[in-house]
């Protein structure tokens, strides 16, 4: 009956998109276009974070590959980051069973399970 129809093009309007395109041909179509900004803004924060928490991982990972005995305040100092940045990715990379604290606090030593 065609009484959304300009609601459609309002809210498209409304939201910066162009607006529908009504076609009539053997049957009727409308095409919509969307807004890739939020995709791509959600895509690139998604990657910078996983390329970040990997990196951070990684580098973790190395630096007890070559000290098991380093501790999280030398880790946070050699990386240049907060201790409690260094904690939680202990914590999360212990989740992971990426590492494991082997004896205790002072007189253990970390292990690295994945390669």
């Amino acid at each position: 009956m065609g009484t959304g129809t300009l609601d459609m093009a309002k809210r498209c309007k409304e939201m910066g998109l162009p607006l529908p395109v009504f076609v009539q041909e053997e049957d009727f179509r409308v095409i919509l276009y969307r807004s890739t900004q939020t995709t791509t803004q959600t895509t690139t924060q998604t990657t910078t974070q996983t390329t970040t928490q990997t990196t951070l991982e990684s580098k973790i990972m190395n630096l007890i590959k070559h000290d098991k005995n380093i501790t999280q305040a030398v880790i946070a100092e050699r990386l240049d980051i907060s201790f409690n940045t260094v904690k939680e990715y202990i914590v999360k990379m212990r989740k992971k069973g990426i590492i494991r604290r082997q004896g205790g606090t002072f007189g253990g030593h970390w292990q690295v399970l994945e390669n």
